[in-house]
């Protein structure tokens, strides 16, 4: 199982990308590729990209992207879908699982207050509240 949780991390900080806005000067969050050309994001993060033009670090590369879709409900869905302008970038992808289960274990990597190297946590799923967000043990 350690063997399988850290091939799972090393794949989250390969297909997670530093996200900017004004020439990639300024570190708004953090995005990963779920599909071929498709970075997941919180829309929360993408706001500034509305007026600026975007940008995704990845092996130390700036590239253009484009908002798809945000949400405009921050309190309910925190969630934006961004695009690659160049679709002719090779890049790694992590697919989207359709259910979370109590019990599961949860990884992230970002890029917290512009740490270069990023920042890796993991958390267990415990249960879901009222309005059916989920609750993680200790993490």
């Amino acid at each position: 199982m350690k063997k399988s949780v850290n091939q799972a991390i090393n794949l989250l900080k390969i297909c997670t990308v530093l996200l900017s806005h004004e020439g990639g000067k300024n570190h708004d969050g953090t995005g990963f590729f779920v599909a071929h050309g498709l970075i997941i994001t919180c829309a929360h993060v993408c706001q500034k990209f509305q007026s600026y033009k975007a940008y995704a670090t990845w092996n130390n590369r700036d590239y253009c992207v484009k908002v798809r879709k945000c949400s405009d409900d921050l309190e309910k869905y925190d969630l934006a879908l961004l695009e690659l302008t160049d679709k002719e970038i090779k890049h790694p992808y992590l697919p989207l699982e359709e259910r979370v289960n109590i019990g599961d274990e949860l990884y992230t990597f970002g890029y917290p207050g512009n740490q270069i190297n990023g920042d890796v946590g993991t958390y267990e799923v415990i249960g879901f509240d009222g309005n059916n967000l989920l609750k993680f043990k200790e993490g």
